[in-house]
């Protein structure tokens, strides 16, 4: 997401709609929270990412999806993204899925080549998410799981 979407985003109706998210979590949904360890009072057990996943929500399908995967930028590069992304996986193998996908903002370069370094590659979807403001447009990235996964 863009900084200006990022910096337009109602925080207390995102921490509402979080809230009700979390407490009212769909059948075969996880979410997974990622907490620094620390000396200092004021870090530890600081949430500095999160990863949600589950059951495929656009498709009829036996495939599960990653629906988000965020990590705060003071924490990229230290192996927080990889270890939600890790469990991430884990969950979604031990739930039964052979296959995933996700979807990831056009031009975001960044969370592509992370996508595309665990295997996750670009299998030709494109959605439109109407949700924002304007549109973004989406690339779905999908990964088929091996039984010892």
């Amino acid at each position: 997401m863009t900084d200006e979407y990022l910096d337009a985003l109602d925080v207390d109706r995102m921490a509402s709609n979080w809230r009700r998210n979390i407490l009212r979590v769909p059948v075969g949904t996880l979410h997974l929270a990622a907490e620094v360890e620390g000396k200092a009072a004021e870090v530890e057990g600081k949430v500095v990412g999160f990863a949600s996943c589950g059951p495929a929500r656009e498709e009829k399908s036996d495939a599960g999806q990653l629906y988000a995967i965020n990590v705060d930028p003071g924490s990229w590069a230290r192996g927080v993204g990889s270890a939600l992304f890790s469990a991430a996986e884990q969950a979604l193998v031990e739930a039964g899925y052979s296959r995933a996908y996700l979807w990831v903002e056009q031009g975001n370069d960044r969370a592509i080549r992370f996508y595309t370094k665990r295997g996750w590659l670009d299998d030709g979807g494109m959605l439109e998410d109407e949700r924002f403001d304007p549109p973004v447009s989406e690339r779905r990235h999908s990964c088929g799981f091996s039984r010892t996964a």
